[in-house]
């Protein structure tokens, strides 16, 4: 539709195999294309299911160096896999790889472990970084699974429903997390819209998981802003969220105590209490209700009984912290009832 053709989108689901990663880097639409190092590399089944580090007295090189170690084409450059006999494997003989922009000394860079495995998935995303991160700004979306990432875990912060890529040294950590929570503030209130999400009583659970995405987005943006002091933004981003979203229409599911424990933080004492009271009975009715089917029946339901006790349980030790002695001997009582 012409929106956004400068955006490229990788589907980490698709990063093992052997036309993914080269297929991205071609250049689409108005979308310059990805530099790899070697793309026609990950082409091929038997070379790069995965790499592994070998811990040595070789000192730390850059990203941009090790790379080309990890991805050499050269049959002499590889080690014997320790877990499986016969394999040979490509290696990196460094345990500590410097990220662009930082120094050797700098906490901040990756620091891998004797025989620590690198997936074909991690590879491609070391790749990326190693190329393009001076010219592309790169960002992982909330639901990728968290081991894709690992290695940089430290250094994405969320903006929006991404976590983007931002690489500086580790004192200046702090900096980049008070840029990140207002730009995702930013974001959230001004860069969506979110129409009829309180109106329509229509979902089924697909759509309500999805539709809670965002909800987790604000949840968590809101965490950042008190991190960093700017209590007013987090109030206001709250309420917007518990607005947009209202409990009742689009449950809170596993993300209940952070709700309410959210309201005790920015001293919404009497939203918290009644948020607490009404998820308490929205847990007692589904449980009392799994406590009414037979035995075949509730075999099926193990988790949902599992969630809602966990849920009465950790809301009442939260509200219990946050001086509502009384509220959380009802949900303790609650939680004994129906844990049988």
């Amino acid at each position: 539709e012409g929106v956004l053709q400068d955006v490229k989108v990788f589907n980490s689901n698709y990063m093992f195999t052997t036309w993914n990663a080269a297929q991205n880097a071609k250049k689409t639409y108005t979308n310059d294309a990805f530099k790899l190092h070697d793309k026609e590399l990950y082409t091929l089944p038997d070379e790069l299911r995965c790499a592994i580090c070998k811990d040595s007295a070789m000192p730390p090189v850059p990203l941009h160096v090790a790379m080309p170690q990890l991805l050499s084409k050269y049959p002499d450059n590889r080690v014997d896999s320790p877990f499986s006999s016969g394999q040979r494997l490509h290696y990196l003989p460094q345990k500590v790889t410097i990220l662009p922009g930082l120094r050797s000394a700098d906490s901040a860079n990756i620091f891998l472990t004797d025989n620590q495995l690198l997936t074909k998935e991690q590879l491609v995303y070391l790749d990326l970084i190693s190329n393009n991160f001076e010219t592309r700004t790169i960002s992982f979306a909330q639901t990728v699974r968290p081991s894709s990432y690992k290695l940089v875990k430290d250094h994405l912060f969320r903006v929006g429903l991404n976590y983007q890529l931002v690489i500086s040294p580790s004192d200046s950590a702090q900096k980049v997390k008070h840029w990140a929570a207002l730009a995702s503030f930013r974001y959230l209130m001004n860069g969506f819209t979110y129409e009829k999400f309180d109106k329509s009583r229509y979902y089924d659970d697909f759509s309500k998981r999805f539709v809670a995405g965002y909800r987790i987005a604000f949840i968590k943006t809101a965490n950042d802003l008190l991190a960093i002091g700017d209590t007013a933004k987090a109030a206001v981003l709250t309420d917007k969220c518990l607005k947009a979203f209202p409990v009742d229409i689009i449950p809170l599911g596993g993300r209940q105590v952070e709700m309410v424990d959210l309201l005790f933080r920015l001293k919404k004492t009497a939203e918290a209490r009644k948020l607490a009271s009404y998820l308490m009975e929205e847990n007692v009715q589904l449980l009392a209700f799994i406590g009414r089917l037979n035995s075949f029946q509730k075999s099926y339901v193990l988790s949902e009984k599992a969630l809602a006790l966990q849920n009465l349980n950790s809301m009442a030790k939260t509200t219990r912290e946050h001086g509502m002695a009384d509220v959380a001997q009802k949900l303790e009582l609650a939680a004994v009832k129906y844990d049988k």
